[in-house]
């Protein structure tokens, strides 16, 4: 019991340090008088992208899943992760039915895409 405590507690700090990053983040560029739309480096496809990629040229999908963080350019993580990407965007189309159940599919997308590129990397 006591492991999945810890287990549980530590996703539960990460998912607050990346809530955080991300609010500080987006705040920062917010208040900056440059448009990063316009900003050909920041464009999707460009060298730029990484961990820390620009999440106004990423779907949600993208984003929760980080596609282009692939730090062993393993193709099995590649697919993986496109393949949640993808049905996190699904939800999100059929968000306005029901808020709670697309965050709740999306949360739980998130997780089996984390479980299934720990397996593809074991």
């Amino acid at each position: 019991m006591h492991d999945i405590s810890m287990l549980w507690a530590s996703h539960s700090v990460f998912d607050a340090l990346f809530n955080l990053n991300q609010f500080i983040y987006m705040n920062t560029n917010n208040n900056e008088s440059k448009n990063l739309s316009s900003d050909p480096t920041l464009q999707k496809g460009n060298s730029c992208e990484g961990p820390f990629s620009n999440p106004n040229t990423e779907t949600i999908g993208e984003q929760r899943v980080r596609t282009s963080f692939n730090v062993g350019d393993n193709t099995d993580v590649d697919k993986i992760k496109k393949a949640c990407a993808e049905l996190i965007n699904l939800c999100e189309s059929l968000k306005d039915k029901d808020p709670r159940l697309c965050a709740i599919a999306q949360t739980k997308l998130e997780e089996s895409a984390m479980w299934a590129v720990k397996l593809a990397t074991a």
